[in-house]
């Protein structure tokens, strides 16, 4: 066989490249999802509870300011909250979040009337000479 019986036909040379890129592709999938999600079950769970611990401990280290109606983040310690199961975990940072949510809620809808007074004995900030002025008077 000569050089030019070897040659690849332009249909066959492009079905060789898009098989080539395809199986590529897939294998670089294939890695990325092992790596972020575990190769088999165990593996996974392991990643998961690692996520969920880091998104507890994030709300623990900026503990967000909640209606006086729900109880502090703090009241169980975090050692303790981290011994909870997987979906007991789940549930609490769900819970958290509705509570941020309705906190919000409330602050925005709550006429300026029904504001604890104590947010308004709170020292201000003057911009114009940067001295703290106590209110009232």
């Amino acid at each position: 066989m000569s050089k030019t019986d070897q040659k690849l036909q332009p249909q066959e040379w492009s079905t060789q490249v898009i098989k080539a890129s395809i199986e590529l592709y897939k294998g670089r999938w294939e890695d990325r999802n092992k790596f972020l999600h575990g190769a088999n079950h165990e593996e996974h769970q392991q990643k998961t509870r690692e996520k969920v611990i880091d998104q507890v401990k994030e709300i623990y280290s900026r503990p967000p300011i909640l209606d006086k109606r729900y109880q502090r983040i703090q009241k169980v310690p975090l050692q303790e909250r981290l011994l909870c199961s997987m979906t007991h975990l789940q549930q609490w940072m769900a819970r958290v979040n509705h509570q941020i949510t309705y906190t919000k809620l409330l602050r925005e809808t709550r006429p300026v009337t029904q504001h604890p007074i104590s947010i308004y004995c709170q020292p201000r900030v003057s911009h114009d000479t940067l001295e703290i002025q106590k209110y009232p008077p």
